[in-house]
């Protein structure tokens, strides 16, 4: 849901960073997705912890994380 909203769930956005450290592998990933859609507002929050992302142990949430950092790199 946090992702369908993008930059209007920017109130949340620690929430969802701290989502990154879940043993969840799917809540990491939605945590990503939330957070490469939600634009540059978060970016300085978020781009540190996002990098870190691409070291994950599971290859889809190093995938996400990866399109999630060129998304607001870009955006």
């Amino acid at each position: 849901t946090l992702e369908l909203l993008g930059a209007d769930s920017i109130q949340v956005t620690p929430r969802i960073i701290t989502a990154l450290d879940d043993s969840d592998r799917f809540v990491r990933w939605a945590a990503i997705r939330a957070l490469g859609e939600m634009g540059p507002s978060v970016r300085e929050e978020a781009l540190p912890k996002l990098t870190q992302m691409l070291q994950d142990q599971d290859g889809d949430v190093r995938k996400a994380a990866a399109q999630a950092v060129a998304r607001l790199k870009l955006k």
